[in-house]
């Protein structure tokens, strides 16, 4: 396991949000816990995605570190001058309505990279309950050492532990991946590889690569292809870093878009898959995801020639290529809310992976002697049976196969459920497999409690106005735009003293 030391974390972190009150927040809680994240010397530089209708990740990167430089260019900072020089820098991707987190996303304000995970950070004396975001940048601190003149690309809803260590990387753009998958139909079926954009090698040693298919697909595209059989087969994360020279080429492709913040590119689709596949696959696969046939052949030719002129260039090293983390890798997704249950359950189990995740967590204490942890939390008396709570205030609990994060009741009652951000001043009796939330609205008196199952798809249920539920969750999200978050919190500190202070008396 490698260790994640923050001394050794990003020159550079750049994190892009989707709306200003993002901004302050963010900027304000990492700076305040920057000795916990990354080097004193870093710069963490808090961008807005102020796209209509949203870049993609493709151009939002190209976007998000333009804004950066803008922005460090206000306090005399410039970027481009220390990744020339073999700085490390880092964007991480925290905007989207967050659906499939829902209703946790709702309870933070939209903003899924503020939900809460099983951990602390900050000072012994007043720790805070860690993010998903800074657990994903403490993660991903483990590559800067190896990507100076580099930048990194990250996503805020997932964590992976490498197995093994990358070297320098000779690549102009590279993709972190699950590499030796051999590509045979039993293993296909048994990981459920058409779920995943994927990596292939093939005999003439390039990389290529190739968005969500199925397996009869990917034969036929082998079979087409005059660049040899696939000898290896790696899942992609997504997460890619760029050398210097290839990052300029693309800011000064794109500029007419970043100029006009016009279109819309994911760089799986519109950069990699039409920089390495043939032509005819790469039309194939576009039209069968809805695109238009012509333009993607209009935009495959220009990044075919994009491609051509800059190896022209840049010829000391391959233009694309792939990054084992190791086949073995744990990889924990938060990007729903039943990842999310599943997931912080994990650190209860015994298994190398269970204590991988401890470690991780910096969760140093031994379970309870029934499997439990209780964590930052004041509890008077009660039962606690193999779950996790971190945060937690109440008088009595009886809880058990439960996650309860940052959540304050006079008594909790729950079984196989999942409980965040709670304020409740009576007894709270959630049925089994429930999952609660609040959120808040100024101007209201009380916060809004929001029930749903984990058996349920956020994503699905975003229209949908719950039973019990005082809005659908688009409803939510269209009205907390504009809350400032600090209000929010304002509201649900007062609110805890106020119940504490109440069972304290009883």
């Amino acid at each position: 396991m490698f260790s994640f030391d923050p001394s050794k974390g990003m020159d550079i972190l750049i994190i892009c949000v989707s709306n200003p009150h993002q901004v302050e927040f963010w900027q304000t809680r990492l700076n305040a816990l920057k000795p916990y994240l990354t080097k004193a010397q870093s710069h963490i530089l808090v961008v807005l995605e102020d796209w209509p209708g949203g870049a993609g990740n493709g151009l939002g990167t190209l976007y998000a570190y333009q804004q950066a430089v803008k922005k460090a260019e206000a306090i005399g900072v410039d970027l481009n001058a220390l990744l020339k020089k073999g700085a490390s820098a880092a964007i991480y991707h925290t905007a989207g309505s967050g659906q499939r987190l829902s209703p946790l996303s709702c309870s933070e304000l939209n903003d899924k990279s503020a939900v809460k995970l099983s951990g602390l950070i900050g000072s012994e004396k007043d720790p805070e309950i860690i993010s998903l975001l800074e657990a994903v940048i403490r993660q991903t601190s483990v590559y800067a050492g190896e990507r100076g003149g580099r930048l990194s690309v990250f996503w805020g809803d997932q964590i992976f532990i490498p197995t093994v260590k990358e070297s320098r990387i000779p690549f102009h753009v590279d993709i972190l991946g699950k590499f030796k998958l051999h590509p045979s139909l039993s293993i296909w079926k048994a990981q459920h590889l058409e779920q995943y954009g994927l990596i292939a090698r093939t005999e003439d040693g390039l990389y290529h690569h190739i968005d969500k298919i199925d397996f009869e697909t990917l034969k036929q595209i082998e079979h087409e292809s005059a660049r040899g059989n696939i000898i290896d087969l790696g899942i992609s994360l997504g997460s890619f870093s760029l050398s210097f020279e290839l990052l300029n080429a693309l800011l000064n492709e794109f500029a007419p878009e970043l100029s006009q913040k016009t279109g819309k590119l994911d760089s799986d689709p519109h950069f990699w898959m039409a920089t390495t596949l043939p032509e005819k696959t790469y039309v194939k696969l576009m039209t069968h995801k809805n695109f238009d046939k012509d333009q993607a052949l209009a935009h495959y030719k220009r990044m075919q020639k994009f491609l051509a002129a800059f190896m022209r260039k840049h010829p000391d090293k391959p233009f694309f290529g792939g990054v084992d983390i190791g086949k073995d890798c744990y990889w924990w997704d938060y990007g729903t809310t039943q990842a999310y249950f599943a997931n912080t359950l994990k650190l209860l189990q015994h298994s190398p992976e269970a204590e991988s995740m401890r470690d991780f967590f910096a969760l140093k204490i031994p379970l309870s002697e029934d499997g439990s942890y209780v964590i930052g939390s004041h509890i008077k008396k009660g039962k606690i049976k193999n779950s996790i709570l971190i945060g937690v205030h109440a008088a009595d609990v009886n809880v058990e196969d439960s996650v309860i994060i940052n959540c304050t009741a006079r008594s909790l009652k729950a079984r196989k459920s999942l409980l965040y951000n709670i304020r409740e001043e009576q007894q709270l009796d959630i049925s089994p497999k429930g999952l609660i939330a609040d959120a808040y609205l100024p101007g209201r008196k009380e916060h809004l409690r929001l029930m749903t199952s984990l058996e349920r798809d956020g994503k699905e249920d975003w229209k949908i106005k719950l039973p019990g539920n005082p809005y659908s969750y688009e409803e939510l999200y269209k009205m907390n735009t504009e809350i400032d978050k600090k209000t929010v919190e304002q509201f649900f500190n007062k609110k805890q003293h106020e119940i504490v202070a109440g069972f304290k008396r009883a």
